[in-house]
């Protein structure tokens, strides 16, 4: 970005400046602190033409030109007008899809405001893969609690726990693939709170469907458990032979519940999974033979079938490709398999992690991540894609991919994760109501250890709520030791905005306690004590020489030297002659 102030045309007809960012003020010399003075109305105190030329010097010498008050570190506000970015028609269609997921936020039920999402531009997606996938992915969110399922076993209600599944099992039947509501509803039984209720489900109904599906799902997570997480030759015979005894109760369990419905594709998928894992290929074979007999175009049997083609678990990278085709051929019969019919060269880049861990490679990966996001609907690849479109500086798309992945996303850490993404992203589109939101959202769920109260801070600054905007950059100093600086400046910079110089003076100090080895706070302490005309300025210009030791090889330090021995003389001329009649 090298530093280019980007000015957004909004409706209310303001100019808005992109927030800034980490990256933005690496780097960058507190000379941009400026101080207009006429803007603070004390240009009647500089009384010389060498005062007054040396100070203008000094900053267009470090690079900074005279700006109207509001101007700082990063010129978050501009002056009023209306300065338009120039766009290209796709940035428009852009533009306006982000205007449209602006407008659903305030849709509060997670599936209705899913569904309400208009289709990307240039997305190219088969009929009805949207709806499903918000069902699909929400699905997690529409089943009962876990604390509920405790309360229907101790209180005996096993005919009501089982009439609650079997609704389950009717929602996925009237959504084929669509919603797997019973499938998210059987896995809450993979949580470690939730493993004794399936047990015990699986032994006061062993006639039940979704009882034994309850077991076979909690034995499952006691396998992995049992296991742990340590490579395997790290990894005890004792555990091996835990895991493969939990893995025995949970093939039990699911051929049972087989037996009682042998259309259950929750049952055959989790066999395949068991054999997949355990190194049972007669076991996952004859599995996924039933499964396709039952159900041929199940988006879960199919992911299994994917997940067994990878290479960890000895695939390869053309037996995922053969999957996907085939997937892509079924594609007509359930929308919900275009998931599964992506570039396994794309999948093994977004399963690695290298698209965050290598981001100069970002314009390289763009053009290969690019068509696969706008094909599928899959979170990972839309993540990942969001990350690329960032790293390129590609906001609007960056901020749409976060907002699909958003709109589905169930999990916690990972939602706080890409608000925060998106919440940066929209405040360098000039975006800062919609980005506040995001902020009092991080905030309220992350309240320590983090950037957002800052970012908190620079929204609400832009949207002119100063005593707010000051709380913010106070919640920031004290909640992330790592902001202090730099919210300090922050907070420079809204005082002045408020011509309440009595306070930004006061800040300053706290700047130069914060980091008494940096010259360049003690420069602008110096220069704001000498357009006051106050008491301060001559150990403030002590401090600065005595930090920024003079080097004739560096202009613009040269320069901040000259400006300063030209403010020493002309301070002490007003010193001796007093201040001039009239």
């Amino acid at each position: 970005m090298g530093g280019e102030l980007r000015v957004h045309a909004r409706p209310a007809g303001r100019a808005r400046i992109e927030a800034c960012t980490h990256a933005d003020l690496k780097g960058r010399l507190l000379a941009a602190f400026l101080f207009p003075r006429q803007a603070h109305r004390s240009a009647n105190r500089l009384r010389s033409p060498a005062g007054r030329q040396g100070a203008v010097g000094m900053r267009k010498a470090w690079g900074v030109g005279v700006r109207p008050l509001a101007a700082g570190v990063c010129g978050l506000l501009l002056q009023l007008g209306s300065v338009a970015m120039a766009t290209s028609g796709s940035e428009q269609d852009w533009e306006r899809h982000l205007d449209a997921l602006e407008r659903i936020e305030a849709i509060q039920d997670p599936l209705e405001r899913c569904l309400a999402m208009p289709a990307p531009p240039e997305t190219h997606w088969p009929e009805g893969l949207w709806n499903d996938s918000c069902r699909f992915d929400l699905a997690p969110r529409q089943v009962v609690q876990v604390d509920d399922i405790y309360r229907m076993l101790d209180a005996g209600e096993l005919e009501t726990l089982d009439a609650l599944f079997r609704g389950y099992q009717a929602q996925d039947e009237a959504h084929p693939d669509g919603s797997l509501t019973l499938r998210a509803a059987l896995k809450l039984f993979r949580r470690l709170d939730a493993i004794s209720a399936g047990e015990r489900w699986a032994r006061l109904a062993p006639d039940s469907v979704y009882a034994r599906m309850a077991g076979a799902n909690a034995a499952l997570e006691r396998a992995w458990r049992a296991r742990g997480t340590a490579f395997a030759q790290q990894t005890s015979r004792q555990q091996f032979r835990e895991m493969r005894r939990f893995m025995d109760t949970a093939l039990a369990h699911a051929t049972r519940a087989l037996e009682l419905d042998e259309g259950l594709v929750q049952a055959c998928a989790l066999k395949a999974q068991v054999g997949r894992v355990d190194s049972r290929p007669d076991v996952r074979e004859r599995a996924l033979a039933h499964c396709l007999r039952v159900a041929p175009d199940s988006f879960q049997v199919w992911s299994e079938i994917y997940d067994g083609a990878e290479p960890r678990w000895g695939g390869s990278v053309e037996a995922l490709a053969g999957v996907a085709a085939e997937a892509r051929s079924r594609v007509a019969r359930n929308p919900m398999l275009a998931r599964l019919a992506r570039d396994p060269e794309v999948l093994a880049l977004v399963s690695s992690g290298d698209v965050r861990r290598e981001p100069d490679l970002a314009d390289a990966r763009y053009p290969l991540l690019r068509p696969e996001a706008l094909a599928s609907t899959n979170r990972s690849i839309a993540d990942a894609f969001a990350s690329t479109a960032r790293r390129t500086e590609r906001y609007r798309e960056s901020v749409a991919f976060l907002s699909m992945a958003l709109l589905r996303e169930t999990d916690e850490d990972r939602r706080q994760h890409d608000l925060y993404e998106r919440g940066v992203d929209l405040q360098r589109l000039g975006r800062y109501a919609w980005s506040l939101r995001d902020w009092d959202l991080h905030v309220a769920k992350v309240p320590t250890g983090s950037w957002n109260h800052f970012y908190r801070g620079q929204a609400l600054f832009a949207l002119e709520r100063h005593d707010e905007a000051r709380d913010a950059y106070e919640d920031a100093y004290r909640f992330f030791p790592d902001s202090r600086r730099r919210s300090l400046e922050r907070l420079w910079e809204l005082e002045m905005s408020q011509e309440r110089v009595d306070a930004a003076v006061l800040v300053l100090r706290r700047l130069n306690r914060l980091a008494p080895q940096d010259a360049r706070y003690w420069f602008t302490l110096a220069e704001l004590l000498y357009d006051l005309d106050r008491d301060g300025f001559e150990e403030a210009a002590n401090q600065f020489v005595e930090r920024a030791p003079r080097d004739p090889g560096n202009e613009r330090l040269m320069a901040a030297h000259a400006t300063m021995a030209d403010m020493r003389a002309e301070w002490g001329r007003r010193r001796i002659e007093g201040p001039p009649e009239g």
